[in-house]
């Protein structure tokens, strides 16, 4: 009985065995099965990774191509498929490289819609990105497929004139604005140049206008471990194409001037009619890269502020840091651009003012100016001059007329619009006001 039991046993496990060896051979076809599951349009690909990511032979027992090797290849497949095994299932896409020296099957998780392309960058269209210094990485890139809304335009957008600068821009513009932004230039202004080494990429980006959505190319760098928008394409473009690496043709210290535009109005766009209202009170402008922008040719490209922007060329007001600027006959002194009290700077450079030379003072924002005469030993307001800007691009000049002492300032009166510019060539109206005498604006005092 016992020799039955032990023979019994022996015939079992010899019948288990073949068994088990029967199922771990199997043939390819009985052990791997392959079904489409959505055919597309011939689409490229590139991995969304910087870990390794193979390519499967169709009977998932091999790895064809480890395509971290292979960061500038373009992956073209027109099907998702779902590959099963006896213990395995997963959705993959059939590639194939141009050459088709690389083709199998890539897990959908490792790959995202992307192109190389030569001497430029990655694009990304899913992404909205149109060409990016670096590819994309999954776990530093949004993973949302919506278009982002840009921080960095601000203003009333007039949909006319914003036409040219919606275009996406020509495959050879974007390959020259990525490659003249990704190598260190101390000429770019700094929020633009900022750790650009870490990455640089130019999107379509919303921006609103008249209650409509529009996409606006921008330019986004990588400072702080996220993307971030910092200016509109085409200032850059034309930046791009500056000889020397688009260095200056003047510079300013803000250390030794305050300089400015008057009036205050910036643009993102070569054409001011874009923005009927635009970037406010912005400054210092410490570098004037060219002249003769626009179409009237009375613009020029400068850094203000850290940001690329056009100006009227007339407008821009350069004024001493350290001492009254004397112009005309009148004294001026402007806002510090320095970490330094606004109170405490105005008053150290009014007290060096020689009183014999001239009686009359003008303090200088970038939204116009108040004046102040010198008598009986002191500084009095007099008046108050400033620009309103309208949602229609007119600007309404207004003075107020000021009594009082220096420190305890009153209105005299209800506010007077004196002129309204229009057209074009309001902002180059703007500096008549501050070229005028002190005595001119008498006719509108009481």
């Amino acid at each position: 009985m016992h020799k039955k039991f032990t023979l019994a046993i022996l015939a079992a496990g010899l019948l288990t065995g073949s068994i088990v060896s029967i199922q771990s051979t199997p043939s390819a076809s009985a052990k791997t099965k392959i079904t489409t599951n959505k055919t597309f349009k011939k689409t490229s690909f590139l991995i969304n990774t910087r870990k390794s990511v193979y390519v499967w032979n169709a009977s998932y027992t091999k790895k064809l191509a480890n395509l971290k090797n292979y960061p500038h290849t373009n992956l073209y497949s027109t099907k998702r498929v779902t590959i099963r095994t006896s213990s395995y299932y997963g959705s993959y896409y059939y590639v194939k490289s141009a050459n088709h020296k690389i083709k199998g099957y890539v897990w959908h998780g490792s790959l995202v819609p992307g192109s190389y392309i030569k001497g430029g960058g990655y694009r990304y269209p899913t992404k909205h990105v149109l060409m990016s210094s670096t590819p994309y990485n999954k776990k530093d890139w949004s993973t949302s497929n919506d278009i982002r809304q840009t921080g960095r335009v601000f203003g009333v957008m007039n949909a006319t004139s914003m036409k040219p600068y919606l275009k996406v821009p020509t495959t050879s513009q974007q390959k020259q604005v990525i490659n003249f932004l990704k190598k260190k230039n101390p000429n770019v202004p700094k929020m633009i140049e900022n750790r650009v080494s870490r990455g640089v990429r130019i999107s379509m980006m919303k921006l609103y206008i008249s209650g409509q959505t529009v996409e606006l190319p921008m330019i986004e760098t990588y400072p702080y471990h996220y993307w971030m928008d910092v200016n509109s394409f085409y200032p850059v473009l034309q930046l791009s194409k500056l000889p020397n690496r688009a260095k200056p043709i003047r510079t300013y210290s803000d250390a030794k001037t305050v300089t400015t535009v008057f009036g205050s109005r910036t643009y993102d766009f070569e054409d001011p009619t874009a923005q009927s209202t635009s970037n406010m009170e912005e400054g210092p402008i410490t570098k004037v890269y060219g002249n003769g922008y626009g179409p009237n040719h009375d613009l020029s490209l400068v850094d203000c502020r850290d940001r690329l922007r056009y100006v009227t060329t007339k407008n821009i007001i350069s004024i001493s840091n350290n001492q009254p600027t004397l112009r005309d006959g009148i004294w001026y002194v402007a806002p510090s651009y320095q970490f330094v009290s606004i109170g405490g700077h105005e008053q150290k450079l009014r007290n060096l003012i020689d009183t014999s030379k001239s009686t009359d003072y003008r303090y200088v924002t970038p939204n116009g100016f108040t004046q102040y005469k010198y008598e009986n030993n002191s500084w009095n307001p007099k008046f108050g001059l400033s620009f309103d800007f309208q949602k229609n691009g007119d600007v309404k000049v207004t003075i107020h007329q000021l009594s009082g002492t220096l420190n305890h300032p009153k209105t005299v009166g209800d506010p007077q619009t004196i002129a309204t510019l229009t057209g074009a060539n309001a902002d180059a109206e703007m500096m008549t006001y501050l070229n005028h005498s002190a005595g001119w604006y008498d006719q509108y005092l009481q």
